[in-house]
C-alpha cells in the first residue's frame, strides 16, 4: 500500500498543477497584511497606531489592484480601479470616494518619511472584506468572493461511502479521471487511490491540520482567476465533473499537501532510536568501467585495505572516515538495495548505476556517536522519522477503512 500513497502524492501535485494553483506560504512577521491569501512585501513594517493597522500607501493599493498617483502640492493619493476613484489626504480624518465622504477614526500620516494609510479604510473603500486575526496578529484584505456553486444531481447522488465519508458521482469522476490522466494507476487501482486520499483527510483531521483562513483566500483568489478563463469550464467537461466538486478538490489537495509536508516533534532519543534501527553506514568505490571495477574488487579479496583503495580510485568525493549514512529512498536504488543486503562488514559484488560501477562495504553504525548524528543527521532523521509516522498512520487509517458501493 505505501507505493499507492506514494504514487497519490505525486498524483495529487500533479492534479494541483493541471488547475495552476501552487501552495503559498511564508513566515508570519509582528503584523502582516494579506491580499487574497499572499503576504504583502512592504519596505516599512505595518505599524499599530491608535488601534488601526498603519501600511505604506503605495504597497497596499497596489496589492488590491488600484493604480495610484501622489498629488505633492495637496499631499494627497489618488487612486482608481474599476471606476472607482478613491481620494486620501495626510490629516485629513476622512477619504473621498467618488466625491462621496467617508470618516476614519486614524487619517493618513507620515512617519519616518513614509506615507502610511489605514489598511481597513483604504480596502473597504474599494469593497475589499477586511478581517483582523488577533492571535497571528494578520490582516487579512479579501478582494473576491466566489459565487456558490448550484448542485446539480451529479453532486448529490452518493455512489460511495469511506467511513463516514459521502463520494459523489461528480467527486468519484473527477478522482478518477485525474488520477487515470496523469497515469500513474490502473482503472482496477482507482478504488485504493480514492481510500487514499481519504486516509490522508482523515490523518489531517486527527491530527489537527487545516488550512488557515489565508490558505482559503489564496486557494479562493485561484479559483476566481481561473473562472475567468475558459480553461476552468474546459477542466470539469475534460473531468465529467462538477463546479462543486471541483471547488472541494482543489480545497482537499491542499489540505493534503499541508498533511503531506506537517511535522511533528520528537526527542533527539527517538531521533536516534529511529536512525540506529532503520539507517545503514557505507562507504563505496565509485569507477566508470566493470574492467576497473573487476581489478579492484581482485585486490580487495586478496586483504588489500578499502579506505586506502577508496582514497586512490574513487571518482567519488567521500569523506573516507565517516562514509554515508542514509536511510530509505535517498541514495540510487541500486546502491541502497546493495547497502541494506550487506552484513557489517560484507563488500558487495560490483553494483552499476547511472554514475558508474560501485564497490560498497557496509560498516557498524554504533561506531559512529550520538553527537555526531545530531549535528550532521538531524534533518534528515526528523524528515524521516516524521515521514515513518505519516505512513503508518495512513496504513493504520487504510487497515481500519470501510468501503461501502452505493
Amino acid at each position: 500500500m505505501n507505493r499507492v500513497i506514494k504514487g497519490l502524492c505525486v498524483a495529487l501535485i500533479s492534479g494541483m498543477m493541471l488547475f495552476g494553483i501552487e501552495a503559498y506560504a511564508e513566515e508570519a512577521k509582528t503584523v502582516s497584511v494579506y491580499t487574497d491569501g499572499t503576504q504583502i512585501d512592504f519596505d516599512v513594517e505595518p505599524q499599530i497606531i491608535n488601534d488601526r493597522t498603519m501600511v505604506p500607501m503605495r504597497a497596499i493599493f497596489e496589492a488590491i489592484g488600484a493604480e495610484v498617483n501622489w498629488d505633492d502640492s495637496t499631499k494627497t493619493a489618488v487612486s482608481e480601479k474599476d471606476g472607482d476613484v478613491v481620494k486620501i489626504s495626510i490629516g485629513e480624518y476622512r477619504i473621498i470616494k467618488n466625491d462621496e465622504e467617508i470618516a476614519i477614526d486614524v487619517p493618513a500620516q507620515i512617519v519616518d518619511s513614509r506615507t502610511l494609510v489605514p489598511v481597513r479604510a483604504i480596502a473597504e473603500s474599494f469593497d475589499c472584506e477586511v478581517f483582523w486575526d488577533d492571535a497571528e496578529r494578520i490582516v487579512r484584505v479579501v478582494t473576491v468572493k466566489l459565487p456558490e456553486p448550484v448542485l446539480t444531481a451529479a453532486d448529490e447522488t452518493i455512489v460511495l461511502k469511506i467511513n463516514d465519508y459521502e463520494i459523489s458521482q461528480a467527486e468519484y469522476a473527477l478522482l478518477s479521471n485525474v488520477f487515470l490522466m496523469i497515469g500513474t494507476v490502473s482503472e482496477e487501482e482507482i478504488l485504493d487511490y480514492i481510500k487514499c486520499y481519504y486516509a490522508i483527510l482523515t490523518y489531517a483531521d486527527n491530527n489537527d491540520i487545516a488550512l488557515v483562513e489565508t490558505d482559503k483566500d489564496f486557494i479562493n483568489k485561484g479559483i476566481y482567476d481561473l473562472m475567468t478563463t475558459e480553461e476552468y469550464q474546459s477542466e470539469i467537461e475534460l473531468l465529467n465533473t462538477t463546479d462543486a466538486a471541483m471547488m472541494k478538490f482543489l480545497y482537499d489537495s491542499e489540505l493534503i499537501e499541508l498533511a503531506q509536508s506537517a511535522f511533528f516533534d520528537f526527542t533527539d532519543d527517538l531521533l536516534l532510536e529511529y536512525a540506529r534501527s532503520s539507517y545503514v553506514r557505507i562507504k563505496h568505490i565509485l569507477v566508470e568501467t566493470e574492467e576497473e571495477a573487476e581489478e579492484i574488487l581482485s585486490e580487495l579479496k586478496a586483504g588489500a585495505s578499502f579506505e586506502e583503495l577508496a582514497k586512490e580510485k574513487s571518482l567519488d568525493n567521500m569523506d573516507v572516515e565517516i562514509g554515508y549514512i542514509f536511510g530509505h529512498d535517498v541514495m540510487v536504488e541500486e546502491v541502497e538495495n546493495a547497502a541494506y543486503d550487506l552484513e557489517e562488514g560484507e563488500i558487495s559484488d560490483i553494483v552499476e548505476s547511472l554514475y558508474g560501477y560501485h564497490i560498497i562495504k557496509r560498516y557498524p553504525l554504533s561506531e559512529i556517536s550520538d553527537e555526531y548524528l545530531l549535528e550532521n543527521l538531524y534533518d534528515e532523521m526528523l524528515y524521516d522519522i516524521n515521514y515513518a509516522y505519516y505512513l503508518n498512520s495512513l496504513n493504520e487509517i487504510l487497515d481500519s477503512m470501510t468501503v461501502t458501493k452505493l
